[in-house]
C-alpha cells in the first residue's frame, strides 16, 4: 500500500526574487489605460442617463462625478508614466 501523504517529489514555493518586480512605467500606463477604460463605460453610461432619464440630477451627478474622478486619475497617472520617460527612469 503507498502512502499519499508524504510526497517524494516535493514543490518548492516560489522564491521572491524570481519574480521581477514591476516597472513604475508600467504601472503607470496600465493604470492610464485602465482608467481610459472606465472613462469610456461611464460615458457611456452618462450618454444613457441623458437619452433616457434626463432628470434624474442625482445619478447624473453620481456618474459624472466617478468620470471627472476616472479622467483625473488617468492624467494623473499618464503625467507621471510621462515624467519617468522624461528622467529616463533616473528619478
Amino acid at each position: 500500500m503507498t502512502n499519499l501523504s508524504h510526497s517524494s517529489v516535493e514543490a518548492e514555493p516560489p522564491r521572491p526574487e524570481s519574480f521581477a518586480p514591476s516597472l513604475p512605467t508600467e504601472h503607470h500606463i496600465v493604470a492610464a489605460a485602465l482608467m481610459a477604460e472606465r472613462l469610456r463605460v461611464l460615458s457611456e453610461q452618462l450618454l444613457l442617463v441623458l437619452q433616457h432619464a434626463p432628470r434624474d440630477a442625482d445619478m447624473f451627478t453620481r456618474v459624472h462625478g466617478e468620470a471627472l474622478t476616472a479622467w483625473c486619475d488617468m492624467d494623473d497617472h499618464y503625467r507621471a508614466y510621462q515624467a519617468i520617460l522624461e528622467c529616463k527612469g533616473q528619478g
